[in-house]
């Protein structure tokens, strides 16, 4: 019982490693347009950070 569960096991592992094997190009895709899109947010985080910066800056400064 137990060696056909083990043979099960491996041949689950081997198959979905083969399985997965074949959509090497698309997780290339994927991978990069996942970096692209952190990259993004990323600038747009900074860029709102900054905006909210200068209007507390020019809020502090209308109101000395």
């Amino acid at each position: 019982m137990m060696i056909g569960a083990a043979v099960v096991n491996a041949l689950a592992c081997t198959g979905g490693n083969y399985l997965f094997s074949g959509n090497n190009g698309e997780a290339e895709k994927e991978r990069k347009r996942h970096d692209l899109a952190t990259e993004e947010l990323q600038r747009a985080e900074y860029e709102y950070q900054h905006k909210l910066r200068l209007d507390c800056l020019n809020q502090q400064l209308r109101a000395t």
